[in-house]
């Protein structure tokens, strides 16, 4: 009993969250899903420093922080009523590392993230601790064989392919029907994409959302898919739709589920570059320097005009590449918005590249 107690207090929520901002920063406060977040704000613009978020009920939601506008560093999450409900760590604003999803009934999913993204072996054990399903994951959806873990501790196996579930040896019992549902909804993605691409060939501008429901039968199947609501009416996007949910398959649950899912679509403005060189370097080697970076540098575009934008644009950095490596001298064109070219700059600033003196122009377009 002491244990379990234990492991309670480490789980709960802190009594109260503090931001308190770092020198030069601004504190900021805005509704966020019901409560409220907090957070602090440089000069450019850019979060620095605690983040901090609130439940409706004024219960501690999340804590994080941030380093030139990215997430880094540990984060933790907390349902309306204490327990936790996911912690792990950010690194440049990407999920890294170790984490770990509580249902708030004592079941746990853990495992390794790597670029934002679910990859290698997870595990999911229950509320007594014992292991009750593992697997891998690659590029962030179920791949390979899984196992599953009955209380008496038989077991009984299954098969992926990036997130579709193939075939069952013997009985695969869906242990937490919701969580088993979602993970095989993360195979849809490419399916949903493929059907709003074939409908903005008809209807360009095509924007807007499309709520299913159906049925996850106790085979592991889908039934009586159907459009239960969302912005866009009945059409060939929603049928696409239909039939891709038609078509999952998932470890069979042994009983009717109801399921659904709210698909949003928008046509991307997208965001294209043009990196060259002036000296004694070449564009291509600089480039693994530079990648990181661009994220944040569309990140300072967006923060400076309303998105999606009205028109297309573009912007110019232009910096200088020591013999060790270092960046200086870093302009920008146009310069009009000082508080977009000192986001950018502060993006640019800290890279290193191949230790050869140059000039370097990079441009972002976008439309």
């Amino acid at each position: 009993m002491l244990l379990l107690t234990s492991l309670a207090v480490a789980l709960a929520a802190p009594a109260a969250l503090t931001v308190t901002c770092p020198p030069g920063t601004t504190a900021q406060t805005a509704p966020d899903e019901g409560g409220k977040a907090q957070w602090c704000e440089g000069a450019d613009g850019l979060r620095v420093g605690p983040w901090a978020r609130w439940h409706p009920n004024g219960a501690p939601a999340a804590q994080a922080s941030y380093v030139n506008g990215r997430r880094e560093g540990p984060f933790e999450a907390w349902y309306p009523m204490g327990p936790t409900r996911v912690k792990g760590n950010f690194k440049a604003g990407q999920r890294v590392g170790t984490w770990a999803y509580f249902d708030g009934g004592g079941w746990k999913r853990e495992g390794a993230i790597e670029a934002d993204r679910f990859e290698g072996p997870w595990t999911v054990t229950d509320d007594q601790g014992r292991k009750r399903a593992e697997g891998s994951y690659k590029a962030g959806a179920r791949d390979g064989r899984w196992v599953w873990y009955g209380a008496d501790g038989g077991a009984s196996a299954g098969s992926y392919d990036q997130g579709r579930f193939l075939m069952c040896d013997g009985d695969c019992p869906l242990l937490q029907p919701q969580i088993e549902i979602e993970e095989a909804l993360k195979g849809l993605e490419v399916e949903s994409a493929r059907c709003y691409r074939e409908a903005r060939k008809v209807q360009p501008e095509l924007a807007g959302s499309v709520e299913l429901h159906w049925q996850v039968d106790p085979a592991g199947g889908t039934a009586d898919v159907k459009v239960a609501g969302g912005s866009l009416p009945p059409g060939p996007l929603s049928a696409c739709l239909i039939d891709a949910v038609a078509a999952m398959r998932l470890p069979a649950p042994g009983r009717s589920i109801p399921a659904k899912r709210v698909f949003r679509f928008r046509p991307k403005s997208g965001f294209q570059d043009e990196l060259t060189t002036l000296g004694h370097c070449q564009a291509k080697p600089l480039r693994p320097a530079l990648n990181p970076a661009r994220a944040g540098l569309i990140r300072c575009v967006k923060a400076s005009r309303p998105w999606p934008p009205p028109e297309a644009g573009a912007v110019q950095l232009r910096w200088q590449v020591g013999g060790d490596g270092r960046v200086t001298g870093v302009g920008v064109t146009p310069d009009d918005d000082a508080r977009l070219v000192a986001c950018l700059v502060k993006q640019v600033e800290p890279l290193a590249f191949p230790p050869e003196a140059c000039q370097v122009r990079y441009t972002l377009r976008w439309e």
